[in-house]
C-alpha cells in the first residue's frame, strides 16, 4: 500500500496548461450535468461548514506560495509585469499541480469514509477526521504530496474508538466471533496485498494488534466472570486449572476477585491507602450481587482491613502471604492480569 500519494509534472515550469471551456452539451457528454455527488460534496458533507473549507482550502494555497523557491518568482515575466497571461505565471504550473494532488487525496478520503458506515455516524468525529486530513499533505519547493499513511493511521485510530463503544454494548462471546472473523479477514487481505499488489500492506498489523488485545480482554473477562459464579462445579473450574487443595475454597474464589479487580465496584482506597466500601455498598451487598451470601465474611474482613489478632482476621486475604501468592500464581498461569493494589498488599516475608 502506498505511503505516499503524488501527482506531478515532469518539467513543471516548461509544461503549458490550458483550461478550456466546455459546453452544456460537452458538460453532459462527459457526466459533468448529471445529479451524482461530487467527491467535494461529500467532503463538504463531512465538515457541515462552507467557511471552514474555503479557510482550509486558502491555506493550502498559502503553503505551496510560502515553499514556492526563490529564484521562481524572480524569474516570472507575469510577475515582472512582462505579461498579463495567467499561463505564464511560473506559479500557474504549481498550483495546478497543487490542486490535483489535493483532489486525488480527497477522492481517496471521501473512498475509505464510505467504505466505513460507522464513521459516518459520528459527527463530529467526522469533521475532526476532515480538518485533520488537510495535516496530511506535505509541502516542498511548491510541490504538493499527500502522506498516506498518516491519514490512514488517524482513520484506523478513530475507527478502534467506534469499535470499542460498540464492543462494550455487545455480548463478550458474539464479541469474540466478531473479533475472530475480522482477524481471519485481514489475514487473507494481507496474503493478497503480498501475492499480487507486491506492497506493505502497513495497516494491516495495527488492526491485528487491536483485535488480537480486545479478544485477551474478552477472553480473561470471561474467565474473571466465570470464576465468580454461584455454582462452582468442579468441571467449570476445571476450565480454569486443575481442581484440587484450595480451588474450590471460599478465600480463593474472594481473593481472584480482588486480584483481578473485579471486587473494585464495591470499594475504593483511602488517602491512607486502605479499601473502604463505596456508598450503597457493604459486605452483605456485594456478596448478594456477586452470587453467593458465603463471601460476605471474607469480603467483611478483607476490605475492612481487619488485623491478624481479630477473631476473623483468618478471613482478611491481605493477611496471608500464602494465600495471596497462590492466588497471584493462579491468575498469572491463567493470563489475568493482577491489579497492582492487590501485589502491593502483599505482605513481607517472615524471617
Amino acid at each position: 500500500m502506498k505511503e505516499i500519494l503524488q501527482f506531478g509534472f515532469v518539467n513543471i515550469e516548461d509544461e503549458k496548461v490550458y483550461s478550456v471551456k466546455l459546453s452544456d452539451k460537452q458538460k453532459e457528454q462527459f457526466g459533468f450535468n448529471n445529479n451524482e455527488k461530487s467527491v467535494w460534496d461529500y467532503f463538504e458533507a463531512y465538515l457541515e461548514d462552507n467557511k471552514l473549507k474555503d479557510f482550509l482550502s486558502n491555506e493550502f494555497t498559502k503553503k505551496i506560495n510560502e515553499t514556492f523557491p526563490k529564484e521562481l518568482k524572480a524569474s516570472c515575466i507575469y510577475c515582472n509585469g512582462n505579461s498579463k497571461k495567467e499561463e505564464d505565471k511560473k506559479c500557474y504550473n504549481y498550483h495546478v499541480e497543487g490542486r490535483l494532488n489535493e483532489f486525488l487525496a480527497v477522492w481517496w478520503f471521501v473512498n475509505i469514509i464510505e467504505q466505513n458506515k460507522r464513521i459516518l455516524y459520528e459527527k463530529a468525529t467526522l469533521r475532526s477526521l476532515s480538518i485533520k486530513f488537510y495535516e496530511c499533505f506535505l509541502f516542498k519547493n511548491g510541490r504538493v504530496a499527500f502522506d498516506l499513511r498518516k491519514i490512514t493511521m488517524y482513520c484506523l485510530n478513530q475507527g478502534f474508538l467506534t469499535l470499542s463503544k460498540i464492543f462494550s454494548k455487545n455480548d463478550k462471546i458474539k464479541n469474540l466471533e466478531i473479533i475472530n472473523r475480522a482477524i481471519d479477514e485481514l489475514d487473507t487481505e494481507y496474503l493478497r496485498i503480498k501475492m499480487f499488489e507486491n506492497d506493505e500492506p502497513y495497516h494491516i498489523k495495527p488492526q491485528k494488534d487491536f483485535f488480537k488485545n480486545k479478544r485477551r480482554f474478552y477472553k480473561e473477562q470471561i474467565k474473571i466472570e466465570n470464576l465468580s459464579k454461584s455454582n462452582y462445579k468442579n468441571e467449570e473450574i476445571s476450565n480454569f486449572d486443575e481442581v484440587k487443595d484450595c480451588k474450590t475454597e471460599i478465600w480463593f474464589l474472594v481473593g481472584c476477585m480482588f486480584a483481578s479487580g473485579k471486587m473494585e465496584k464495591y470499594y475504593f482506597i483511602n488517602d491512607k491507602d486502605t479499601t473502604v466500601f463505596k456508598d450503597g455498598f457493604n459486605a452483605s451487598k456485594a456478596a448478594k450481587d456477586l452470587g453467593n451470601n458465603s463471601y460476605n465474611k471474607f469480603i467483611l474482613a478483607t476490605i475492612n482491613n481487619y488485623p491478624a489478632n481479630n477473631r476473623n482476621g483468618n478471613k482478611n486475604i491481605f493477611n496471608s502471604r500464602e494465600k495471596m501468592q497462590k492466588i497471584i500464581s493462579h491468575c498469572e498461569s491463567l493470563n489475568v492480569e493482577v491489579v497492582p493494589y492487590f501485589k502491593k498488599r502483599l505482605p513481607d516475608e517472615k524471617i
